[in-house]
């Protein structure tokens, strides 16, 4: 873990206090200012798709690869925000491609299915204009990602060349080991020293209000319990110390049940999508490079 890691990690802990300590959900209680530049390099458009706005960044010089689609995270409440544009133009320059990102709109009310159809939707009117794509999802846009994926296949549409997930958040059911483990480890949101575990593992294992009243188990809500046979080849990344840690390792699990190819890096002592929200320290820089190779990989 490098130096800068380490010194963002300790003013995460310091800035996420209060949150932690009253239990509050950061997705719902940090608001995000929407982007409205492009970022150096790339030029930021946008038009309708599926009847939502669909951001596009293409890179200054001529693109030479298939597009990327990215799904935003964000926990159904918040927008389609600088951290995210930041993200996807350094992958949009290191890809040599352009960007398509539905900018749907955030709701904090908003119940399953409501997100997952409207990304489907999306993804239905975007893979019937695009020959060959790749995919990109961060923590619950991931979910959506990956149940677009799911269903494309049960209705034969296209797939995907490869998918790349940034910290997973796929099973609503919040059953994994690692929210224990991790408890105390977790800069974002993990429990303060003084909050007992026993007492207070109710927080940590809170589940999204999206859910409303559909079962957590539905493999379309929480695709980590989907079948997988004929999936694409995936690369998950995941930092070492997130509380959904879990997510991840159980879906490469799954993954390599069904026989698809599939890459875990798990960054150690990192945490929740470190890579779009911290980007000056090493360690995003390495894992961004790592999603343009993989996601390359098949040209």
């Amino acid at each position: 873990m490098s130096l800068a890691a380490n010194l963002t990690s300790a003013l995460l802990r310091l800035y996420t206090y209060p949150y932690r300590k009253a239990h509050a959900s950061l997705s719902r209680s940090i608001k995000l200012k929407s982007a409205t530049r492009a970022p150096k390099g790339t030029i930021l458009s946008s038009y309708p798709i599926a009847g939502i706005t669909c951001k596009v960044l293409t890179p200054e010089k001529t693109p030479l690869n298939p597009p990327l689609l990215f799904i935003h995270g964000g926990g159904v409440t918040q927008p389609l925000s600088r951290p995210y544009i930041a993200f996807a133009a350094k992958l949009s320059r290191l890809m040599s491609a352009e960007v398509f990102m539905p900018d749907y709109p955030p709701d904090p009310e908003a119940t399953y299915p409501s997100l997952h159809d409207t990304i489907y939707d999306f993804y239905v009117d975007f893979q019937a204009e695009t020959p060959v794509f790749y995919a990109c999802g961060d923590s619950y846009g991931a979910n959506c990602l990956i149940s677009s994926v799911l269903r494309a296949r049960s209705e034969s549409l296209k797939l995907p060349e490869r998918v790349a997930l940034v910290s997973p958040f796929i099973d609503m059911s919040v059953s994994g080991d690692s929210y224990r483990l991790n408890a105390y480890r977790d800069p974002m949101y993990g429990l303060i020293k003084r909050q007992s575990f026993k007492e207070n593992e109710k927080y940590l294992r809170r589940q999204p209000k999206y859910i409303g009243s559909a079962d957590a188990l539905n493999p379309d809500l929480s695709p980590v319990f989907a079948d997988f046979s004929d999936f694409v080849p995936t690369l998950i990344q995941v930092g070492e110390y997130e509380t959904s840690l879990s997510d991840s390792e159980t879906l490469s699990r799954r993954l390599d049940e069904a026989g698809v190819k599939n890459t875990l890096s798990v960054y150690r002592k990192l945490w929740h999508d470190f890579q779009i929200f911290t980007p000056f320290i090493p360690e995003s820089k390495t894992a961004i490079g790592e999603i343009a190779d993989f996601l390359l990989k098949s040209r």
